[in-house]
């Protein structure tokens, strides 16, 4: 299938931008937010699934620990290497060149939002459920809200990152391949909702974490979108 090159005939309006990729995304984000956290459901999910697992999280389980979270890391690896492989054949291979700009664009808002997430971990110093008094842990309940505390955290969601950064696979669709766009992200929110549950079963973060989470990626995948290709993104009309 031959690319979609920047600056096509078939073009997302800036009206249908704002609307669908700017401000849907931040109105559902921030109702969200006021279910899980101002109606306390965020305590209330995690409570129900503690006690279903009988109080004992399931931090080593084989599914949650050895399939999801290593085994996420290990794909998550993969597909970063097939990333730059393709990315570096570019240079080399002239049926990869028409994709040059947008690889360029997915490995650096990937690693634009990694970093991110990371940095406000490294920050937060909001603890995972399973270090909570609460959970049979040592640590008093703190959230995002209480304030960073400027120590190591598990907010936000580490783990689901590897998935959710993904969804910068829509973009790049937008742009090359706009009728694959949906199925591209459904990679990025698959990948990220299946690691964000299973470090859920494990104790790891709350669902809001990784609501947060995707929030940061999806915002971090657009504005690059718009850095890379203001003026002429290329998509149909959604």
């Amino acid at each position: 299938m031959a690319p979609l090159t920047p600056g096509s005939a078939e073009t997302v309006a800036g009206r249908d931008l704002r609307y669908w990729h700017l401000l849907m995304p931040g109105v559902l984000f921030a109702a969200a937010v006021l279910f899980l956290n101002g109606l306390h459901m965020d305590m209330r999910l995690t409570d129900a699934l503690f006690l279903w697992e009988g109080g004992a999280w399931m931090r080593h389980h084989w599914l949650f620990d050895g399939v999801i979270h290593s085994g996420g890391r290990l794909l998550v690896g993969i597909m970063m290497i097939v990333l730059i492989g393709a990315l570096v054949g570019s240079f080399v291979n002239s049926n990869l060149r028409p994709y040059r700009k947008g690889l360029i664009y997915l490995f650096t808002v990937i690693l634009c939002a990694l970093a991110l997430v990371n940095i406000l971990k490294a920050i937060s110093g909001v603890p995972c459920p399973w270090s909570m008094v609460r959970y049979g842990g040592s640590e008093p309940f703190r959230d995002v809200w209480s304030g960073f505390s400027f120590e190591r955290g598990c907010f936000p969601a580490g783990h689901a990152s590897g998935g959710y950064v993904w969804v910068a696979l829509y973009f790049f669709a937008m742009v090359y391949f706009p009728r694959m766009r949906y199925w591209a992200l459904a990679v990025g929110l698959g990948m990220g909702l299946v690691f964000g549950v299973g470090q859920q079963f494990r104790g790891a973060h709350f669902l809001s974490h990784d609501i947060w989470t995707l929030t940061i990626c999806w915002y971090v995948s657009l504005f690059g979108y718009l850095r890379f290709f203001r003026g002429n993104p290329s998509s149909p009309p959604l």
